[in-house]
């Protein structure tokens, strides 16, 4: 985070989560106004904090951009189609959010509840109160598939591992030979 405009862009999703002001995020489970502001006041997080938590950090920046790939759904359906891992990044109203998002959506929620609750003696760390929120909505892995317990659960895994799952991206040629071949297959008339 040595740039200034990735500083930024960082730290708004951590305080878009933590507040709970996004569409992934069920109504009834986000904090009350009062409790959003005080998360906001005391969602100031140094570089340090953001990479001892960078686990949940990379849930706040997909929840980013699944906002931003929801703005454009041409690119988002070209990536989708390529097998790319943003395929799992919906955001309603036009798609409901994949669960392992709802689920660390609901957990930074949590955290924004217990950071207002902290407001009279600050934590002594806002990463440790987001560890916390996210262990409680850890997947039990014991746990029947159905059962209400699970909804808003959440598992590392959910999108896969670092590595994507995309195809090599095809040279321009290949892909000129697909749009240009039907074209040119045709005698002219």
């Amino acid at each position: 985070m040595v740039h200034a405009g990735v500083r930024s862009v960082v730290l708004h999703s951590i305080a878009v989560c933590l507040t709970g002001m996004h569409p992934q995020l069920h109504p009834t489970t986000r904090p009350c106004w009062k409790a959003r502001m005080v998360a906001l006041r005391m969602a100031n997080l140094s570089q340090d904090a953001v990479v001892a938590s960078a686990q949940y950090v990379k849930e706040a920046v997909r929840r980013t951009i699944a906002s931003i790939m929801a703005t454009t759904p041409a690119t988002h359906a070209a990536l989708a189609s390529l097998g790319h891992p943003v395929r799992h990044l919906h955001q309603p109203p036009t798609q409901f959010p994949h669960t392992g998002m709802e689920g660390a959506m609901a957990a930074f929620a949590d955290a924004g509840k217990l950071l207002a609750g902290a407001s009279s003696a600050p934590p002594e760390s806002i990463q440790a109160v987001v560890a916390a929120a996210f262990r409680g909505r850890q997947l039990d892995p014991g746990a029947e598939p159905n059962d209400d317990a699970q909804h808003e659960s959440w598992d590392p895994s959910w999108l896969g591992y670092a590595r994507s799952l995309a195809p090599p991206t095809p040279s321009t040629s290949t892909c000129l030979d697909q749009f240009a071949d039907p074209c040119l297959s045709q005698p002219p008339q």
